[in-house]
């Protein structure tokens, strides 16, 4: 062992003197510094160059951006003067317009006029010079000679009039069109100019918070070739540092191996050490043992004889004045049955002080019962006094009344007399129902054989004239010959007898018959096979192979039915063992529940958990105030889940995820309401907005929602609500409505909107 521990110290040291010199490279390519420090150096070097990159690309937007401004604004002047021009060419065209229309009003009316005038060619004849006109009184008739005006001019002339409006018009609604056009290219034109502006100031934001976290200095003209020559200077950079921190790692990577095998060395020559100091102690220590058993036997053989001395000193009072040592357990177990004799004795008279004491105090209170039952004694002497008097008064009275009757006798015998009464005039009812039904029976059975007899004498009638027909057509000439024909009694009786035998005959044979037909319509009701008997003989054997099959199978599934028996016991007795198991998991996942989680889960769910809680109380209140039916729980199975109360289904839990638009909309606008009310503590929320969700609300849970709203309002909140529900416009006095236009554009309408 001393040798093999000395050829592990060479080899170790052989290890560290590697691994130093592995460890003295490492340092001289470090620098005095950790290899996160240059890897820090590296990322630091790659976020500049992003940066960089970032700042190059800025720069280039801005540039555009710049180009892009400067041709909107010149574009917006443009548009502004076309504007301006089609403006005043509308003016124009509108006032030339007016114009035509009222040349064009004047035409037509002197084109009517002449119409008129045209048409009144009868009345133009009448007329006569010197005399007035019926219709206008003058006596000079100019177109009664026939000086008609034409009509070609003036119609010619209202045609061109109204050619010139409608092109006029159409010049108007022209420029009209185009001034939309230019006013909406102007609106997009300036929309654009201003997007360009904030993205301008945006990037120069960017720009110059990338200045800043950069710390550099950049002239206005070469920016961007500064900006490429420190993009240069930074990919050498990060070329030169990947390299160093490659080196590193590699270096890292040897003194690792190294330091393992040094660890490995140092463990051998650690253990062999360890093993030699180990025998060297044991040797000792078997030294030392030795000499220490020695003496703790001689010390405790002196104290067994100290002891031995003590225990007969304290065993002299009860007669014992030996004490061997392999005679102990006796003596000890005749100390025992003293011990627990004098315990029994010690039980008992404590038991019978107990008795004694309840046997006096039960003789207190039998004491008090006796008087209390002689006091008792005495109030019913008196009342027994007094039940005698009354009762001589009730004796005389009863004599007075009965004499030396017994009334219970006498009451029994009337009773008795009475019920036998109601006994004979219940029996003569019964017999006089009876008579009247027996009478009822008779007059109908003598009806019945009165009609009888009339039906009977006119078949009798028809039968006698039957007779005498078929027996004169037999050639009887009278009916004595016809009896003397006739077989005798002997004869018909036999005869009788034969024919009601074939008759019973007929009748088990029918029976017999519809019994055997009633069968083969059931056979052929089953519809077993349609096949012949030829064809059933045949597949009889095919039959009989498929039973013994069909048998062997039964039997194979039996042992089967045997064998899962034998599995679902051997399953049994492994779902005891789980079942054992799962006690335990239990045990130890209750002390896993209250042991924390190494990441801090288990604490940052309890904390969550708490504040999760404070809002559902917060919600609940409200959703207590819109709704009476839901209340908001946590989850059972997932801490930081809300489960949901319904009462209107018998205390129901419900999961979030099945309730209705409706329902969930009450559950959002409560937990939101509760949230901002525990916002409220350290911010001021004086504002609440809604986007839709009223659509899926029937009108009960509408009115409850806006109500809750209204009540919020009444407390100093600014609520918002943005829907499109016909029903909130009745609801909602102060609104702000979306008008769509044409040309997908839309215009605000409502308090406090302008239009500039």
């Amino acid at each position: 062992i001393a040798a093999a521990c000395d050829n592990n110290r060479t080899a170790m040291e052989e290890q560290r003197r590697a691994l130093k010199n592995n460890q003295d490279s490492l340092n001289d390519m470090l620098q005095g510094h950790q290899l996160s420090w240059w890897r820090t150096k590296l990322d630091d070097c790659r976020h500049q160059k992003n940066r960089l990159a970032e700042l190059k690309q800025t720069l280039t937007k801005i540039s555009q951006l710049d180009s892009e401004l400067v041709n909107n604004r010149r574009l917006v002047e443009q548009l502004k003067q076309q504007q301006q021009q089609l403006m005043t060419a509308i003016e124009a065209g509108e006032e030339k317009a007016g114009n035509l229309e009222r040349e064009a009003a004047h035409l037509e009316t002197q084109v009517m006029l002449l119409n008129r005038i045209r048409d009144m060619e009868e009345e133009r004849s009448r007329l006569e010079d010197g005399k007035a006109c019926p219709l206008c009184g003058a006596t000079e008739h100019p177109f009664a000679r026939g000086n008609v005006p034409q009509l070609h001019e003036s119609e010619q002339k209202l045609h061109d009039t109204r050619e010139l409006l409608k092109q006029a018009n159409a010049e108007v609604q022209q420029c009209k069109s185009d001034q939309v056009q230019v006013y909406s290219q102007l609106e997009s034109t300036i929309k654009a100019a201003q997007d360009a502006e904030q993205l301008i100031r945006n990037e120069t934001v960017l720009q110059n918070t990338i200045i800043a976290e950069l710390q550099l200095h950049l002239s206005e003209e070469n920016g961007a070739a500064e900006i490429e020559s420190l993009l240069l200077i930074n990919e050498q950079n990060i070329i030169e540092y990947n390299e160093i921190i490659i080196a590193i790692e590699t270096l890292q990577e040897g003194i690792k191996e190294l330091s393992a095998c040094y660890d490995n060395a140092l463990t051998i020559f650690t253990q062999s050490e360890s093993l030699l100091q180990q025998v060297n102690w044991q040797q000792n220590q078997a030294c030392r043992d030795g000499e220490r058993l020695q003496q703790e036997y001689r010390n405790i053989n002196s104290e067994v004889l100290n002891l031995q001395a003590a225990a007969l000193r304290e065993l002299a009072a009860y007669g014992i004045s030996e004490l061997p040592l392999h005679g102990l357990p006796e003596i000890i177990a005749a100390l025992k049955q003293r011990k627990d004799l004098w315990e029994y004795n010690q039980n008992e008279s404590l038991r019978l002080e107990k008795e004694i004491s309840i046997t006096q105090n039960e003789l207190e209170i039998k004491q008090v019962r006796l008087k209390t039952g002689e006091n008792a004694i005495q109030s019913n002497r008196i009342r027994l006094d007094r039940l005698e008097e009354q009762y001589r008064e009730q004796r005389e009275v009863r004599f007075e009344l009965y004499g030396e009757r017994n009334p219970d006798r006498e009451e029994v015998r009337l009773d008795q007399g009475i019920s036998e009464a109601e006994d004979k005039v219940n029996q003569r009812r019964d017999y006089r129902e009876e008579l009247g039904q027996r009478l009822n029976h008779l007059q109908e059975q003598e009806k019945n054989l009165h009609n009888a007899v009339q039906e009977r004498s006119l078949e009798l009638q028809a039968m006698e004239k039957d007779f005498t027909f078929r027996l004169q057509q037999t050639g009887f000439i009278e009916e004595e010959n016809y009896l003397q024909s006739c077989l005798s009694a002997g004869e018909q009786e036999s005869l009788s007898r034969q024919l009601e035998q074939l008759e019973m005959e007929k009748t088990g044979l029918q029976t017999r018959l519809a019994d055997r037909q009633g069968k083969l319509q059931q056979e052929k009701d089953k519809q077993i096979t349609d096949q012949s008997y030829e064809l059933l003989q045949e597949s009889l054997p095919i039959g009989e192979q498929e039973l013994n099959d069909l048998q062997d199978s039964i039997h194979d599934d039996r042992r089967t039915l045997q064998e899962n028996d034998n599995t679902r016991k051997q399953m049994q007795q492994h779902l005891e063992k789980i079942e054992t198991q799962r006690e335990q998991l239990h045990r130890w996942q209750v002390l896993h529940d209250l042991i924390g989680s190494a990441d801090g889960k288990k604490y940052r769910n309890f904390a969550q958990g708490l504040s999760f809680d404070i809002m559902i109380n917060h919600a609940n209140r409200q959703l207590q105030k819109m709704s009476d039916r839901y209340r908001l729980v946590r989850s059972s199975d997932q801490s930081l889940e809300l489960n949901v109360i319904d009462y209107y289904q018998a205390g129901e839990i419900r999961s979030t995820t099945n309730l209705s638009g409706g329902e969930s909309f009450l559950v959002s606008l409560a937990l939101a309401l509760g949230l901002s009310q525990m916002a409220s503590h350290k911010v001021s929320v004086d504002s609440l907005f809604l986007d839709e969700g009223f659509g899926a609300l029937d009108e009960d849970t509408l009115d409850t929602a806006l109500n809750t709203l209204v009540g919020l309002q009444q407390d100093g909140k600014l609520i918002g609500v943005i829907s499109h529900v016909p029903a909130l416009k009745e609801r909602i006095s102060t609104q702000i409505q979306v008008i769509s236009q044409s040309g997908g554009r839309s215009i605000l309408q409502g308090p406090g909107v302008f239009r500039e």
